[in-house]
Order: structure tokens, then sequence, then C-alpha cells
């Protein structure tokens, strides 16, 4: 009886046993699904989003799809076809896959809890979900996220791998690796990082001071044996590599070598194939035979070595080969695309890297990750600073501290660029800063190798490489700040985890613990304001040129119309512009809607296009349509100067807590005009559009053009010592026939005798008297004076025929970026102000007379305005390269006429104009075409000339011109050199 009352006493007794760790996996499983899903399509498309959706689209109908690296690599277009084929097309299901990628590292550190210990794998997911950067992007269209996962995904494999050594993982490592490289061009950086700490750790064992030469040498093979599939995967992918760089070289010096450049790359490709295929069956064919003598002994016993698992190593580059194909040529419906994943890519990206489209400085990404990622970056950085302090003595530290500095003040006070510098982007200063940082974050990373945390050791060297080499690269975008962070957090979890368990430490582990809220706390608060209160207003430094909460608006109007005039999606709309995209993404199923301007004001109900194009545009359609002016992108672009000037830390203060706007007046937009059929129209009043521009008719040239021109003298080729140059671009000639350079890219000036021979430079990269910031215009006076457009000083500098600095005018109050300059008989110099649209007259004094322009599309405003000449009789010529026309002015600022120009592009062109008053021609570079074209003096378009190539009377990037004495004088970015020809070409 009391054993039945104790028994039931005991089953009345009910316990609940919570497990916290568990309880926590599950809420970040909840976290990361409300986070990442919730209001997923309600963002407006950034332009780079609706590229993407439209081609996945195209790719979801039925159009296909070919690569093109452009868009980067094809896994993202074939693998969003799953989710629309599940959920539909609309804005939300084709952002599901990038959030996918959230709950996917979430589950990856899940599983591997066990193997990365409990504690820093529950560290890590959180981590990664609270920061501020991978939840934006995660809810954005990009390739990053998938890059950001795969590349986790490859280093879980590799320490599966090294720890199991089973086939199945090294077939996932495999599959991954090529998956990243289907992903983005920029897996060769991962790449690299991988295959650099693989050659570290072999360097680190060889060059141990316990082991004796014998048995450093001996280390070499039995790491082989003990790693040999991994052993085999580095020597192919060297192979690899040197194949690559092989090819690298030859684009850049021989490609003018051969007739058919395409085909001998091809040939090319196909002998490394053939290579690789060799080395692959040498491999198997080799370690089956170590297989059979190991059956045919069996005292010896089976014993692991570099050739007993080729046929793991061959399986697994049959995957990589197989996957890559299969993406790359999209099943076999686009061959060509192989050849693109293989070498077109190349091309492409390094064009943007050499031009610096979207520029940045080298310590771009600092105030990125303060601002986005302040957790792993102050644990990060602080960690390994301690770390290299305590393994070296503090004398040592100390001399080390001193050297940088000493190195630094080198740097600064250097007269010319060093190797791999660049003025604006990669300085002496922060080539020293980079080769220090190396150096120290190298030997932290030796003594995790030596201590055996190969953890530690790779985190830290791929968080090394990471942040050097995307900061020196030269196109900076936010997005690229995800590559530097992915391996941070997790070594920041690492760092973390031993703090908070390190029972050593009393009353600093509880400040770290309660410091590490408080950042918890505001990267959540940072996080949220990015993700849903700016997730489209560029007040928030990672949201770059989005596109406006307009656009959505404009799409209500539409629907409206659609609704009301019952014509549904078959309203008859044109769109021309800018605005294409992203209207091709969000009216993709729209069937009577045009992209160009070919209006009709009697079946038209609503137009999109340019601001600058509502003119010639409201002309066409007629007063029985309203105008109406939207905001169709914002951006703002930030510099030093925002931080540094004013009330500088009030305005950071109110940025960090409230998101105030440092100043309004650095935020711009991109607007569009939509005018719209007077009975449709929501609003009864238009705005006014202002004056109509003058019209001028286009010309194009003819179809072929004049022979090729023999130079009658060359100087220069590419560096940075005396008569070298790096983007050489304005150029001028004195009365005494000496030529004047502005070296861009070496920041200087060099001046040569009218035979090509220098004889003197000046100028460094800098703000101070005599230095420069990419210098693009030169002019010489009839006294000998030289004056220099400093464009990105935003001034104008005086020197003497020898490079003796006189005077400087002007800040960024009054020029922004001026490009270019003349000086008349009278000693008036004229500047074009590039950045605000204008040209300015000033007195030799720096007196300013008069400003004449804005931006736009009427006759007296400019768009991008660059080159500029003066003629015998005052007249000014001006290059006004996005309205593609020359404007001609008098001496006082008034408008005398303009003619066309055909075959400029707005943004990189910078065409320079000179006037050959001998022959009575107008002479315009045409860089992007590599040609240059001539007009007479009634701007009646005569001919071009030119073609790209190195050869003489041949151009790459043709900039500067300036014709005197009867020659004309060409300057070429791309080929680094200045030619020179007899005036007088047609």
């Amino acid at each position: 009886m009391n054993n039945s009352y104790a028994e039931s006493k005991d089953i009345a007794r009910i316990s609940i046993r919570l497990d916290w760790k568990m309880a926590l996996w599950a809420f970040l499983f909840l976290f990361i699904l409300l986070t990442r899903f919730h209001h997923l399509g309600d963002k407006p498309f950034h332009h780079d989003e609706s590229l993407y959706a439209k081609y996945i689209w195209n790719f979801h109908v039925g159009m296909g799809y070919e690569y093109d690296p452009m868009q980067h690599g094809p896994f993202m277009f074939h693998m969003q076809q799953i989710p629309l084929f599940l959920f539909g097309v609309n804005n939300y299901t084709i952002r599901i896959l990038p959030a996918v990628t959230g709950i996917a590292l979430t589950l990856a550190f899940f599983l591997m809890r066990r193997r990365l210990g409990e504690g820093v794998a529950l560290m890590a997911g959180w981590l990664y979900a609270i920061n501020p950067v991978f939840m934006y992007f995660q809810r954005f269209l990009r390739h990053d996220p998938f890059f950001s996962l795969f590349t986790i995904l490859i280093f879980f494999f590799l320490l599966l791998w090294f720890q199991d050594r089973k086939p199945w993982q090294a077939y996932s490592l495999a599959a991954s690796l090529c998956i990243l490289y289907c992903i983005k061009e920029n897996a060769f950086v991962q790449f690299l990082i991988i295959f650099s700490f693989v050659v570290m750790k072999v360097l680190t064992d060889f060059f141990d001071k316990r082991k004796g030469m014998r048995d450093r040498f001996k280390s070499i093979p039995e790491n082989a044996n003990r790693y040999p599939y991994v052993t085999k995967l580095w020597i192919f992918v060297a192979l690899c590599g040197v194949s690559f760089v092989l090819y690298a070289i030859g684009n850049q010096w021989l490609k003018a070598s051969f007739a058919n450049w395409e085909k001998t790359v091809q040939y090319y490709w196909y002998a490394c194939f053939l290579l690789y295929f060799v080395f692959t069956a040498f491999m198997v064919m080799r370690g089956e035979r170590v297989r059979k003598n190991q059956v045919t002994k069996p005292m010896l016993g089976f014993q692991p070595g570099f050739f007993t698992d080729s046929h793991v190593f061959a399986l697994s580059l049959l995957i990589f080969v197989s996957i890559f194909i299969l993406l790359y040529t999209t099943f076999f419906t686009n061959l060509k695309g192989f050849w693109g994943g293989i070498y077109k890519w190349y091309t492409y990206w390094l064009h943007q890297h050499s031009i610096a489209r979207i520029r940045g400085p080298f310590h771009y990404y600092h105030h990125q990750m303060l601002i986005y990622a302040f957790i792993p970056f102050s644990i990060v950085l602080i960690g390994l600073i301690s770390r290299t302090m305590q393994k070296t003595r503090y004398i040592i530290s100390s001399a080390y501290i001193i050297l940088f500095i000493l190195a630094l003040i080198v740097a600064k006070k250097s007269s010319s660029p060093w190797p791999f510098t660049n003025q604006d982007l990669f300085t002496n200063e922060h080539l020293v800063f980079a080769a220090f940082i190396f150096v120290a974050g190298a030997y932290c990373v030796m003594t995790y190798l030596k201590e055996r945390a190969y953890t530690k050791a790779f985190l830290s060297w791929w968080t090394l490489l990471a942040y050097l080499i995307y900061s020196y690269l030269q196109e900076k975008v936010p997005w690229l700040t995800m590559h530097i962070i992915t391996p941070m957090i997790l070594l920041a979890a690492i760092f973390l985890v031993e703090i908070f368990t390190d029972k050593s430490l009393k009353w600093q582990r509880q400040a770290m613990i309660g410091l590490f809220a408080l950042m918890v706390m505001y990267s959540m608060h940072t996080a949220f304001m990015l993700c849903w209160y700016h997730e489209a207003d560029p007040t928030e430094q990672m949201v770059y040129v989005q596109t406006t909460y307009d656009v959505p608006r404009i799409l209500d109007e539409i629907d409206e119309m659609a609704f009301w005039t019952n014509e549904g999606t078959d309203l008859p709309l044109a769109i021309d512009g800018h605005a294409t995209w992203p209207f091709y993404w969000y009216l993709r199923d729209w069937k009577n809607i045009i992209y160009n301007k070919q209006v009709d004001p009697n079946r038209h109900v609503m137009v999109i296009c340019n601001w600058e194009d509502r003119h010639a545009l409201a002309e066409k359609l007629g007063d029985n349509f309203i105008p109406r002016r939207y905001g169709l992108r914002a951006w703002y672009l930030p510099k030093r100067s925002d931080l540094t000037s004013g009330d500088a830390l009030r305005n950071a203060w109110r940025w960090v807590l409230l998101r105030e706007r440092f100043k309004p007046s650095l935020y711009g937009t991109q607007d569009i005009c939509m005018l719209v059929r007077k009975d449709l129209a929501k609003f009864s009043k238009g705005i006014d559009i202002g004056e109509a521009p003058v019209k001028v008719k286009k010309q194009a040239p003819p179809p072929k053009a004049a022979a090729m021109v023999d130079n009658i003298l060359e100087i220069g080729r590419f560096g940075s010592g005396k008569g070298q140059f790096n983007e050489p671009k304005g150029i001028t000639v004195d009365k005494e026939g000496n030529i004047y350079v502005a070296d861009s890219k070496n920041a200087r000036i060099q001046k040569f005798s009218p035979g090509g021979e220098v004889l003197t430079t000046w100028g460094v990269y800098g703000e101070g008297e005599g230095q420069f910031n990419s210098p693009t215009g030169v002019t010489a006076d009839s006294r000998g004076f030289i004056y220099v457009a400093d464009t990105w000083n935003h001034r104008i500098q005086k020197f003497d025929s020898d490079g003796k600095f006189i005077f400087a005018f002007g800040d960024s109050s009054i020029f922004w970026a001026p490009k270019d300059l003349k000086v008349d008989d009278e000693g008036f110099i004229y500047v074009v102000n590039t950045g605000f649209h204008r040209i300015q007259k000033f007195t030799r004094n720096g007196q300013q007379i008069w400003s004449v322009g804005t931006k736009g599309i009427d006759s007296t405003q400019f768009t991008e305005p660059v080159g500029i000449d003066v003629d015998s009789v005052g007249r000014l010529y001006i290059a006004d390269t996005g309205n593609q026309r020359v404007s001609v002015y008098d001496k006082d600022g008034h408008l005398l006429k303009s003619f066309p120009v055909y075959g400029w592009e707005y943004f990189y062109t910078e065409p320079f104009v000179t006037v050959d008053t001998q022959n009575d021609l107008i002479y315009l570079t045409d860089s992007r075409n590599n040609k240059i074209q001539v007009f007479d003096m009634n701007g009646e378009f005569k001919n071009f000339w030119g073609k790209e190539g190195l050869a003489g009377g041949q151009f790459k990037l043709p900039i500067g011109i300036t014709c005197h004495n009867g020659k004309l004088y060409v300057s070429e970015v791309g080929n680094h050199r200045v030619q020179v020809f007899e005036s007088g070409i047609q």
C-alpha cells in the first residue's frame, strides 16, 4: 500500500527539463524567419536587382539565359527558378532564395555545433543573424549572400575532411568550390586565400626552429602522405593558377601581337585542359597501381599515401567540371558560355578595375565596418593585436610601431608614387599601412599554426587577405563588405566564447559581457533601422544608389489607369532613358509598352523619360499631357570632409542615434518626368518644365574611318619614372614648343622638349601647394605660365614653366572636379567646372568674372562638360559630354551656336577638344571608340580616324588633345603615351 502510494506520488511529480541551448537555437531559427521574410517584397527594387530579376524571369518564361560577366555567374539565375516554379513570380518570391541563405547558414552552424563547439556555433549563428550587413543583403537579390554561404560551407567541408577524410566530404568540397565559382567571379580571391594559407602552413612547418634541415624537407612529403587528397587538389589548383597567370600576362602584353586573339586564347586553354587531363589520368593510374600492390602484399597493410585515393581526387574533379559545364552552358543550350566562364569575365572585370568605375579609397570599408560590423570588427582587431603583442616582446612591438610611423612619414613626403600605388585610391601611405598590417597579421597566423590552432589560423588569414584585397580593388561598393566580414564574424565568435568561458578573468569578464550586451542592442537597432525604416533611404551608408519610393507610387498610378480604362496590361505606355530599369522588371507582364522615344500622342496614355529629355517628349505629346517630376534613384557619396568640417562631433552623434543627415546638399537624386494624359491624370495641375532646348541634328559618322595616320613622334610608356606615364590626360604646348602633360595617376605634370626628351617633372599626391589629386587639364598662357586643373582637390594651380608654385584658387564650394581649362591671349582663365556643370571665367589673379550653365539639356545648360579650347578670336569651344554636343560661346559667356557629336558616352568618355586654326578644323577625342573625330569650323562632321591598338596611329582611350604650330598632340590613357601627328588630318 505504501509502495503504491509512493509510486503514485512519484508519478504526480512531473518535471520539465528545459535545454537552454536548444531553446536558443529554436529562437534563433524563429528570429531568422521573421527578419529575413517579413515584408520581403516591399522595398523598391534596386537597379541591379531589377536587372537580375528581369533576366531570371526571361529564363523562367522560356527566353533562355546566356552568361554575361556583367551579371556575374549563372548559379543564381538557375537556382531562382525553384521558388518561381513553386510560388509564382512576384516581388516577394524573387527575393525568397537570398532569404533562404540565412536559414541555410544557421542550419550549417547547427549541424556543425559538435565540431566547432556548442558555444562557438551558437554565438556565430547569432552574430550572423543580427549583423546589419547580412540582414540587409539576405533580403536583397544579389549574388553576395550565396557567395558568403558557400565560403562558409567550403570552410566546414575542409574542416570535416581534415578530421575524417571521408570521400563524401571531398565530393561536397569539390561541388561547393565549383558552385562558388558559378556564383561570382571573385571566387578566385577565395581560391587564392585558401591556397596561400596552405603555402603558409607548409612554410611554417619547414622553418620550424625545432627541426633540423633534414626533418624540414622530410615534413613536406609527410604532409603530402597525411593529406593526399588535399595535396593533389592544391597541386591542381597551382597548375590552374599558373595557366591563368600566363593568360593574364598574355592578355596584358601580347594581345596586340595576335591577329585573332580570341582563337589564340581558345587554343591556349585547349592545351591547358589537355595538361590537366594528363595530370589527373596519371594520378588515377598511379593510384590504382599502388592499391594493387598493397592488395597483393597484405603483410605490408594498407598504407595511406599520396597516390592511394586518386580515384577520390578524379571523381571530385569530375564533379567540379560537370557542375561548371552544366551551369555555364545552361545545360548545353549555350555552348559559348563555357568560354565566357573560362576567360571572358577576366577581361570585363579587369577593365572595371582599371577605369575605377565606382571608385573609392583604400580605407573605404573602414567606416562601413565601424557602422555595420562594429562587433566583429572591434573584437577581432583587439584580439589579433593583443595576440601579436603577447607573442612578441614589448620592446619589439614598440620598435615595430615606431618603424611603422617613420615609414608613413617617408611615404607622405615621397616626391613620387611607389609601385602598385594610385594617387587617390591607393597612396604611398596606404601601401605602407597595408604592408605593415600584412606582416603583423601573417606573424599572428604563424603563431597559431605553430600551436596547431588551425581554425583560428585560417580564419585570421582569411580575414586579413579579404580585407587587404577588397580594399585594394578599385571598385568599391557596400555589398563587398559582406565578403570581408564573413570570416571575421566566425573568428569573433571564437574569441568571445574564449573570453566568456575564461574563469581566470573575474570582473573583466563581467565587464566584457555587459559591454557585449550593449553592442548587441545597438547592432539590433542599426539592423532594424537599415532593413525597415531606411531600407531605400541613402541616409544609411549601406544603401547605395537606391530606387526611391516614388517608383511604387508611379506603379500605383499605372495600375489605377489600367483599371479605369479597362485596358489592364494592354495599357499603351512608353518608357525611355534611365527609368527602363527598374520598370523592365515591374512592367514585365505588360504587353503594350515600348522602351524608346517613339511616342504617339494618339496612342500612349503615359510616357516616362529622363528629366533632361522632358522638352523633346512634351513637344511631341502636345498640350494634352500633364508633366510630373519624380525621383528615380537617390544616393549619398560620403567624403572625409563630412566628418571633419563644421560641427563634426554633433553631426556624428546625431547620425549614430537618429540617422540625421550630415549635409542634405550632398544627397542627390536622379529624376524622371512622367507625362500623363489629362483625362487620366490624378493630379489636375502639372509643373513648369522650363524653356525648351535648341534643336540640333546629330550626324552619324561614315561607316569606315579615314586611313590610319602615322605619327611623327611617340612619347612615354607605362610607369612612374621620368618620361613614363600612368594614365596621361590633359596636354598643352607652350610658345617655345615644349610639351606639358597631366600625368594623372602619378599626380604630377611632366615637361618635355619639342623632340620628346623629358625636361622636368613636378608634383606628388596631396593637398598642399604644388601637390595634386588626379590632375586632368593643363594649359600654358602667352607669358609661359602653366595652369593645372587639380581635379579632385577642386582647385586651379598656377606655376612657372619650371614647375615653381605661384598660387592656387578655388575649393569645393567653387569647383567640383574641374577637368579642363584654357587661357586666352588677354590672360583670362576659362575653367570647365565639370561636377557643377558650368563654365567660369577668371582673371589672372583668380577673381571670377562670370559663370554660365547649370545641369540640363537646354541650350545654355551642360551635362558633364569636360574639354575646352579658345580660338584666335576668343571663341570658346566646350565638349558637353552628356548632351553629346560642342557648344560655342563668345568671351563674354554668350552662346553663339552648338553642333552635335555622335558617339560620346555620358560618364567615361572625357572628351577634349582643340581648334586647328591653320586648317580651320576642330578635333575631338572619342575615347570609348578609340578615335579622333574631325569637324570643320561650321560644326559639320568631316571624318574620324584611328582604331584600337598599340601601333603608331592607333589608340587605346585617347583623352587629351591639343594643336600647336601644325602639329596635333594626343594623350592615351590606355596605352600610357603621347602621340604627335601632322595637323590638317581629315
